[in-house]
This record gives C-alpha cells, structure tokens and sequence, in this order.
C-alpha cells in the first residue's frame, strides 16, 4: 500500500474526509492571520496620540532652586544616612492637638519632649534645616519620576522638632527666638501648603499648618498674657489669619495623573525596542488604548475626591476596588476622612479668632 493509501485509510480511520481536513486547515489559517491582523491592530496608535487632561500648568508655578529652602531638604535626603529618629515625635503632634492645652501637655511630657531638642542640637539635621528655613521661599518641587525619595516624612519631623523648639523657647521666656521663629516657621507651612502636590504631600502639608497654628495660638496666648512682645505677636496673628487650610485633593488628582503618563511613555518607549519572540506582553501593549482608558479613570476619580455630595464612606474607601491603583485608594480614603481635618482646623481658627479678640484689649505698648 503506497503511503498516499496509508493516510487516506488513517483519516477515513478517524472519520475525517478529505475535504473535512482542507476545511480545518483553512480554519487554522484564517484564524492565525486574524491573531497576527489582532496583535497588529493592538499596537497601532502611539503615545502622542493620547489626550492630556491636565498638565504641569495646571499645577502651582515652582520658584529657582537656587531660592527654594525645600531643594535643601531634598538634597540633604541623599546626603543623610538614615531620617531623624522618629522616637517620641509623634508626641509633639499630639500635645498641639488642641491649642488650648499646649503648655500643660508640654509640663506632662517635658520628660520625653526636652531630649528630643538637645539630640537635634547635636545632629547634622541642624544644619540642614538652618540653612532651608533661610531661604526666602519653601515649595514643594519634587520630580515626578522620583516621588518616592522625596524626604516629606524627614520635612514633617523637622518641622516637629522645630515647632517644639519654639514652645520650650517661650517656656523659659526667649520671646523673640520664639516668636520670631514660629513666624518663619509659618511661612514656610503656608509656601508648601501652596505648592503641595502629591498626595503624600498633601496630608503633611496640612498636618503640618494644623501644628503650626496651634503652636501659634498657644505662643500668642502665652505671651499675651506675659505683655511680651506686642508688636511680635501682631505680626504672627497677622500671618496666621491668612492661612488657607487643604488638602487640595484635585491639585493630588492632577499631579498622580502627570506620574502615570510619565509611567506610559516610559512603557511606550520600552515597546519601540521590543521584538517578537521577547516579552509579547510590552510587545502587544497598545499606548494609545491604555491612554484613552486612563483617562476615563482619571476624570471619575476626579470627580469622586472633589464632588463633595458624591464623596465615598470611609468603609467603601477602605475596601477601595481599585486595587491596581494604590495612590487612587488613598485619595479616596482621605477624601472619606477630610471631614477630620478640616474639624481640626475649625477647632484651630476658633481659638486664633478667641486670641485675636484678647489681643485687640491689650495694651500696644506692652513691652
């Protein structure tokens, strides 16, 4: 039997005609041009073809590096082995807590809090902060393609340590060292608060204001009632009353986008040198799709975090569905927590304006 009789009796075996078997391996053909004609079409389009909803203009006007006291602290991050022992300064935010017992809750943790100066006076840190603070402006400047060695934790404990330093300065009555300083101190709350982007930012931003106005209705109180300082004091309240409280959450929508499409054209640019075999994912990546479909994302998380009525509970935030996008679930949880801030603030501007009035009674000339 010829081999031609042998594989037409193998497939008459098998139930399969002739004819069948052209039509399955028409099938096969027609389905392999139409997976390679898929994989094409998945990568048409390029990266430059995606709409930009925002961009850095839609973000505070950075100042020269050369002026931006912020620029040291980021500088030093490299320099610096490790950040500033966070032992106990969790404690300073928590007598700041409310204005009205500052200086009792200091006496309670004097024990803890005088320590934490004297370490600082000997560290490399002093220096740092030194020369940040006298630079005329503090914004926050960080590249987008390096947010995570942004040093905001080692910014939020020097500004800890900085607010605790003015309060023991007042306790042992250097008023202008204290009053002084809380005013320097407070303008730089404010220059980063006006130029905070990141969400990480954000939140210390506001934490930061919220100490540091406390501090300074404690300080103004303080001396106040000593007849220290009148002129001091009215140039501190001054400031403080025009203090513009966050977080900005869409100004941390706007600069969260601006990362991912950093990320995209990175991946696009990854997929321009790719081939076929290699990585098949980065090859049948498609910029312009992932694009279309980040922006669909991006404007309902907008829309989310900054529509007040629509705002997520705290227990939906916390259960955030969006588990590909860490940063989006943790603006929609401090979305679902603002409230608490802006308690805190309240609680702040009341006592400011309780201050304010008690100041306005006292004599000008007090000193």
């Amino acid at each position: 039997m010829t081999r031609l009789a042998w594989q037409r009796a193998a497939w008459h075996l098998c139930g399969v005609s002739s004819k069948r078997t052209r039509w399955i391996l028409i099938g096969v053909v027609v389905a392999a041009v139409a997976a390679v004609v898929t994989m094409v079409s998945m990568r048409r389009g390029s990266v430059a073809d995606v709409e930009r909803l925002w961009s850095e203009a839609d973000l505070p006007t950075l100042p020269p590096t050369a002026s931006n006291g912020w620029q040291v602290v980021v500088d030093a991050r490299a320099q610096l082995p490790v950040d500033y022992p966070t032992e106990n300064l969790a404690e300073v935010s928590a007598l700041l807590a409310d204005p009205d017992t500052v200086w009792s809750e200091l006496e309670a943790r004097d024990a803890t809090m005088s320590p934490i100066i004297a370490a600082f006076k000997r560290s490399a840190y002093r220096d740092v902060w030194h020369r940040a603070r006298a630079l005329p402006t503090f914004a926050d400047a960080c590249a987008w393609v390096a947010m995570a060695d942004c040093p905001t934790i080692m910014l939020v404990q020097l500004h800890r340590i900085a607010v605790l330093d003015f309060l023991l300065d007042a306790r042992g009555e250097h008023w202008d060292e204290a009053l002084e300083g809380m005013h320097r101190l407070l303008q730089i709350e404010l220059d980063f608060q006006a130029s905070a982007r990141d969400v990480v930012a954000q939140v210390a931003a506001a934490e930061m204001l919220a100490d540091g106005m406390s501090a300074t209705v404690a300080l103004v109180t303080r001396a106040g009632a000593q007849g220290q300082q009148p002129q001091l004091r009215a140039k501190l309240l001054e400031l403080a009353s025009t203090a513009e409280f966050g977080p900005h959450l869409d100004r941390a929508v706007v600069a969260h986008y601006l990362r991912t499409m950093v990320g995209l054209e990175q991946l696009a640019a990854a997929q321009a040198t790719a081939g076929v075999p290699g990585d098949l994912a980065t090859w049948l990546f498609s910029p312009a799709k992932t694009g279309a479909e980040l922006n669909r994302y991006f404007r309902v998380l907008m829309k989310v975090v900054t529509d007040e009525a629509g705002r997520p509970e705290p227990a939906d935030a916390q259960a955030c569905q969006l588990r590909f996008d860490p940063a989006g679930c943790q603006l929609l949880e401090i979305a679902a927590t603002v409230h608490q801030l802006r308690d805190h603030r309240d609680q702040v501007l009341r006592a400011l304006a309780r201050v304010e009035a008690a100041q306005a009674k006292l004599p000008v000339d007090a000193d």
